[in-house]
């Protein structure tokens, strides 16, 4: 599982040119960031049953995209961030490429499917009083199909 969730995290930095931390782990300060929650796993064609190291399975992942801030410039990059995930959505029909590491010299490719969940919104720390500083939040949901046999010991 490690391998899968760190090829993610290095082609969220590449495609995306964000920093990711998986759940439940706090990022410091109000650095743009994707924050992955693991949702789920599934057989994908076989029965969950089957030992076969030949299947196929699929996670599931939250990924919600988080910047707070109270200036222009904050702004300004939420929309420049904003823009990337609509290219990814929209020019890559949602496909990232995860090139996942097997060993010292073996790599395979694999896709991290990216679906949007509705509109993105404003989240004030307290709603009541729309006090500052504000976080602007998207959220995703990643689906990553792959040889059953990628996660194991690691």
């Amino acid at each position: 599982m490690d391998r899968i969730t760190t090829a993610l995290q290095e082609a969220i930095k590449k495609d995306l040119g964000l920093m990711s931390i998986l759940m439940p782990q706090k990022a410091e300060g109000n650095t743009a960031q994707v924050q992955l929650s693991f949702t789920g796993i599934k057989a994908s064609g076989e029965s969950s049953n089957d030992d076969s190291t030949n299947g196929t399975e699929s996670i599931s992942l939250n990924a919600t995209y988080v910047i707070s801030g109270t200036h222009k410039k904050w702004i300004n990059q939420a929309i420049k961030d904003s823009r990337k995930f609509c290219n990814l959505i929209e020019k890559d029909n949602g496909k990232m490429l995860l090139v996942v590491k097997i060993d010292t010299e073996n790599t395979k490719k694999i896709y991290a499917l990216w679906n949007r969940q509705g509109d993105g919104q404003f989240v004030y720390p307290n709603d009541e009083e729309k006090s500052m500083p504000v976080s602007y939040v998207e959220s995703y949901k990643i689906d990553i199909r792959f040889p059953k046999d990628f996660i194991g010991g690691d």
